[in-house]
């Protein structure tokens, strides 16, 4: 995916006239995620546990961009070099066998990194108004200890954005304000091993569960800022 974004950011170097404007700045944003969760557990039977949960987070987000102003478009690159991560979720486990109790804690959360933004501004009529749509990428780290046993293995996920902001020019100077929406792909995730929890104190076999986790219906908005100079 990063080779993708170089290759086209390399076209657009190539591509557009030499008369076209260089834009760089640095914008700040508060932005909200939403996504939902699901965990399937098969164990050695064939039995499936599905357990669902949703949840949202706010954060604040620095980001680099650099862009050309071609006249009737802007084509432009943001990147967030800090990261942005999730909210730690942590789930106490209690064996059933009543012979020889015991608990497994389970504290997950995850990273997003290097979030990258391929994006297009198009002014309307309106003075200083424009339309903005772009692709997203970032990698996503898992973060968990998991007390039952394995981990969950790294990915990164797309997406598409699309909103609306103002521009105001002061000189070579610009200052923008939009509000922008993004949806982002479905994320599958196995554990790397059986999770192994139970037996009792007599070294009784335990049972082997396969976990899976889903995430889905991931989306953020935001409100941004922005400062920038054209050359």
């Amino acid at each position: 995916m990063k080779k993708l974004i170089s290759s086209i950011i390399l076209t657009l170097f190539v591509s557009f006239p030499v008369m076209s404007e260089i834009n760089v700045g640095i914008s700040g944003s508060i932005i909200g995620f939403y996504g939902e969760g699901m965990e399937t557990e098969t164990n050695a039977d064939g039995g499936v546990t599905k357990t669902q949960s949703a949840g949202a987070f706010e954060e604040n987000m620095n980001e680099l961009f650099v862009e050309y102003d071609a006249g009737p478009i802007i084509v432009g690159l943001s990147y967030n070099p800090e990261g942005i991560e999730t909210p730690e979720n942590v789930n106490v486990q209690n064996d059933a066998d009543p012979s020889a109790p015991t608990t497994a804690t389970n504290t997950v959360k995850a990273e997003f990194e290097n979030l990258m933004t391929l994006y297009a501004i198009v002014p309307t009529p309106l003075l200083g108004f424009y339309g903005k749509v772009g692709y997203v990428q970032a990698d996503i780290t898992t973060l968990e200890l998991l007390g039952t046993g394995g981990n969950y293995p790294d990915t990164d996920t797309t997406g598409f954005v699309a909103g609306i902001g103002y521009q105001q020019d002061i000189g070579n100077f610009f200052v923008r304000a939009e509000v922008l929406g993004a949806m982002y792909d479905d994320v599958t995730l196995d554990n790397t091993s059986l999770q192994n929890f139970g037996g009792s104190a007599t070294g009784a076999s335990t049972e082997g569960t396969a976990k899976k986790i889903t995430v889905s219906e991931m989306m953020s908005a935001n409100a941004t800022l922005a400062v920038g100079y054209s050359f």
